[in-house]
């Protein structure tokens, strides 16, 4: 039998060694977005050898790459990453309740992978690792439509790194177009976490600020309701907004009015962790039984 080469991306398995070696930034300056780098270079090798690779952010991937920094500053890098350095060997973005609640524009998102959508098409969602790590994955556009960068689950899987600024800090990241408007920035030390930024697509535009969460050349504009369960998609094509369900509970809903934002808060939190997945259904019977005046699963643009 033939020996199969193997395939440019790495295994999971070998991934999640990396990661966790690494402190789940990069090894020389522990930012949170990250690459999958051989130090042996896999052109020369085809190999995935945890040995022989490690976690850097595009940046230092980029000068790796073009041999800017040499074998040994890389292995001594491997060897000593910067995060375990600094006692951050759980990474830099990391939420303790283990549950996934995003504040974006004082909108409220509960669960797993809820963000925004244009056309059907995702531009931002976030979800957690087992051990509470936040993922994010965007893509970055331009007004003109150019794609800028693709990033999944904190993986830069596309885009010229040195078009963009990076900043993090503890539970905090922005990612920052140098020369354009486009800007996402993710604060996890605040409860709901907190997200914000400018998000184009075929022209149209989402802009989330801290007060408010609004779309298009008209700026409709949303404030003060919570998701459960959903993903907001915008359908300029159709004229409307809407509410879409995220598999696999296949139910989603809307509630709104938060009189004690803090309160209901912590009582998410309890309860999400207590029923799991049932919590979506939990809580849905539970409006219906209340009879709350939902809004309408879209909204016309």
């Amino acid at each position: 039998m033939l020996n199969q080469e193997p395939n440019r991306e790495p295994p999971d398995s070998v991934k999640r060694h990396l990661r966790q070696e690494a402190g789940f930034g990069c090894c020389i300056c522990g930012i949170p977005i990250y690459d999958y780098h051989h130090i042996i270079e896999f052109g020369k090798k085809k190999h995935h050898n945890p040995d022989d690779m490690m976690l850097l952010c595009p940046f230092h991937h980029r000068l790796a790459s073009a041999y800017a920094l040499s074998v040994s500053v890389q292995r001594e890098a491997k060897k000593n990453p910067y995060n375990i350095r600094q006692g951050y060997a759980e990474g830099v973005l990391y939420t303790p309740e283990k549950v996934i609640i995003i504040n974006m524009g004082q909108n409220f998102f509960v669960g797993e992978n809820t963000g925004l959508y244009i056309e059907d098409y995702p531009l931002v969602s976030v979800k957690l690792d087992n051990e509470g790590r936040i993922l994010l994955s965007v893509n970055l556009y331009d007004n003109a439509d150019n794609l800028l960068a693709i990033i999944e689950d904190n993986e830069w899987i596309s885009g010229d790194p040195m078009a963009w600024d990076i900043e993090f800090g503890i539970n905090k990241l922005t990612i920052r177009e140098k020369s354009r408007t486009i800007s996402l920035s993710i604060d996890a030390s605040s409860k709901p976490v907190e997200l914000k930024g400018h998000l184009w697509y075929k022209g149209h535009h989402f802009d989330v600020s801290k007060d408010q969460l609004s779309f298009g050349p008209t700026h409709v504009s949303f404030v003060g309701m919570v998701y459960y369960n959903a993903y907001i998609n915008a359908k300029p094509s159709i004229q409307s907004m809407q509410m879409q369900p995220v598999p696999p509970f296949g139910r989603s809903f809307i509630g709104a009015g938060l009189d004690n934002i803090d309160e209901w808060y912590d009582k998410t939190i309890v309860e999400y962790k207590a029923h799991k997945k049932e919590f979506f259904f939990k809580t849905l019977k539970e409006n219906i039984e209340k009879r709350r005046r939902l809004p309408p699963p879209f909204i016309q643009l």
